[in-house]
């Protein structure tokens, strides 16, 4: 059952004072666009990524990526995931530190983008995490006076069954990775969910399989959710 806990239990990741560069033009343009639509179909991370920036009041906040430690230039720009990437989104950086890529920051969808992920949604081919989770047209006010409720102490299995699951879901997958590579933490908007709702998602009850600490902020009279934030995820032990 969710619980209520202060704004100050909520986990934080340390400020490691990373520079910002965007990717060169003439890096760019030796990549082959391909169509919007397949590529958020080859790429499901990709509709949840547009989901999220549906959920955003203010659209000039990038969406961060993060990469496998370690990524250098090449190894980024010849990632599948990164060249279809550039189909859907205008603006990508790269967040550099020490020479290492550590993430992506990926701003402006495409207007192609937007009418493929839009003919997805008409034709109900919208991966059923996105479908569900990210409510359109839906705005909260006065997050001034947040409250924060979570699932903690979960109870994660590390067993053969929780490996093939995550490796099967992907968006359980993403999230998963995302938090990993994150030192621990990920955060992304989760609009207009209220307590009882939360409490009966499917999806939701997925996520506590997989991390210790699954918390929702929100704000209202009658509360409803503004983020979701994943903690501690789950360490899978090699047999």
């Amino acid at each position: 059952m969710l619980q209520k806990i202060l704004l100050t239990e909520i986990p934080k990741v340390e400020n490691s004072q990373q520079k910002s560069h965007t990717i060169k033009s003439n890096y760019l343009f030796d990549f082959v666009k391909i169509d919007a639509l397949d590529a958020l179909i080859a790429f499901e991370e990709l509709q949840i990524l547009l989901g999220m920036m549906e959920q955003q009041e203010q659209i000039e906040i990038p969406i961060i990526i993060f990469l496998p430690n370690q990524s250098n230039l090449i190894e980024t720009l010849t990632s599948p995931f990164v060249q279809a990437s550039y189909s859907i989104f205008e603006d990508i950086r790269l967040n550099i530190k020490d020479d290492i890529i550590v993430n992506l920051y990926l701003r402006k969808p495409s207007i192609a983008s937007k009418k493929a992920f839009e003919l997805l949604v008409q034709q109900n081919k919208l991966n059923p995490f996105t479908k569900t989770m990210f409510k359109k047209n839906v705005h909260v006010y006065n997050t001034d006076d947040c409250e924060a409720y979570a699932y903690i102490a979960n109870v994660c299995k590390n067993d053969d069954s929780s490996v093939n699951k995550l490796l099967s879901l992907k968006y359980l997958n993403f999230f998963y990775l995302q938090c990993v590579r994150n030192g621990g933490m990920y955060g992304m908007p989760l609009v207009g969910w209220g307590l009882k709702d939360l409490e009966q998602c499917a999806f939701i009850a997925h996520l506590k399989e997989y991390f210790h600490k699954v918390i929702f902020v929100g704000a209202g009279k009658e509360w409803v959710s503004t983020h979701l934030i994943l903690s501690e995820p789950i360490h899978f032990s090699i047999a």
